[in-house]
Formats: C-alpha cells, sequence, structure tokens
C-alpha cells in the first residue's frame, strides 16, 4: 500500500519510535546537565504528528520510553521523518537565573533533532540552548591577599529565561547581575 509521496503505509501501532538520547559537551558544562537521570521527561515531536510526546529516561541513563502507553509515537509509513526533542518537557516561563553560584543544572535546557526511521533506533544528541561564559582572573601587581581575597563576579546579563519546545528566550527584557559559579575562576550560562 504506497501512499502518495510517503512511502508505503506500516499496520498501526505496530512501529513505535525506539530513541536514545546523548548529552552533548559533556566535558565543558560542569555545573550544568552533564548526565540523564532515571525519570527525566523529555518532549518528542516527529515530524507528520499534531501531538508533542512525554518520553522518559530509562535507569540505564541512554533510552527514552513513552511516559505512558498512551505517549507512544508510532511510524506510520516507511518514510524517514525529522524528529525534535527538547529536556525539560514542561515549558519552563520566567526562571530566575541570576544565582548560579551551585551550578546551574536546574535551567541547562536542552535540544535536539535527527532524522528518524522506522526501521532503526535514533539516537538524539542533545545540546544545550543556554550560552556559556568563562572567566580566569589573574592577581593584579601591587594587590593584597585581603584585596584578592574580597574579589567577586558578576555577570551582566538578563536575569529571567523561559525555554519552551527547545528554543529558549529572554523572559523580560530586563538586565541585572548573575552570580557565577566561582571566584576567581568560573562560569555561568546566560540567555544567547
Amino acid at each position: 500500500d504506497e501512499l502518495e509521496g510517503q512511502g508505503s503505509a506500516l499496520p498501526e501501532g505496530e512501529y513505535p519510535l525506539r530513541l536514545s538520547a546523548e548529552v552533548g559537551e559533556l566535558q565543558t558544562r560542569a555545573g550544568g546537565k552533564e548526565t540523564w537521570t532515571n525519570g527525566d521527561a523529555v518532549g518528542i515531536r516527529k515530524e507528520g504528528e499534531d501531538r508533542v510526546a512525554q518520553y522518559v529516561i530509562s535507569s540505564d541513563g541512554a533510552s527514552l520510553n513513552p511516559a505512558t502507553q498512551d505517549q507512544t509515537l508510532y511510524w506510520r509509513t516507511t518514510t524517514p521523518a525529522p524528529i525534535q526533542a527538547w529536556y525539560p518537557y514542561e515549558a519552563q516561563s520566567n526562571v530566575d537565573i541570576s544565582d548560579q553560584s551551585k551550578g546551574y543544572a536546574a535551567f541547562d535546557f536542552l535540544y535536539a533533532e535527527g532524522e528518524g526511521s522506522y526501521n532503526q533506533p535514533t539516537t538524539l544528541h542533545f545540546k544545550h540552548q543556554m550560552a556559556k561564559v568563562e572567566y580566569t582572573l589573574v592577581k593584579g601587581d601591587g594587590m593584597t591577599d585581603a584585596e584578592w581575597q574580597a574579589v567577586t563576579v558578576k555577570v551582566y546579563g538578563y536575569t529571567k529565561a523561559s525555554f519552551t519546545e527547545g528554543t529558549v528566550a529572554a523572559a523580560d527584557q530586563t538586565y541585572g547581575e548573575i552570580t557565577p559559579n566561582g571566584t576567581t575562576s568560573g562560569s555561568a550560562v546566560v540567555v544567547p
């Protein structure tokens, strides 16, 4: 049974999406979302579907499975299709990113897209959506130890972020100070 321009039709409900997930740039994102945790919820959209499905990371930290049976997305034809994914699943609005002194894993938003097919698993390579700022200060000539120990660093940028289906944006146009994770060297993430 050939559908016009869409490959052969597949039996309804017999070819579920098979997905795995990887977080990219692990070595450069200390303080952020570095690994998956069992049960992390990810949003999945397959081109041609009218809905977004919720999938969760399995205990092996790599497989994505439907959160519930009714969340399962199926292949309807043999034609490959784009798949989009994002973490976290639920939209985040007005997330306060001004204090990153203990890291930024809570708002290290991730996005992936890839081409999938009914007859093979699809690996989604997630990328960080926030921009990372790193710094290292050097003690200046004539600076006392007391002055050096009193140094503080602030990053100036949007202090609130929103994240919906893989897109990060400033929640409002208000700039302010962001406390990074570190003193004389450290990092912070900002809305790009």
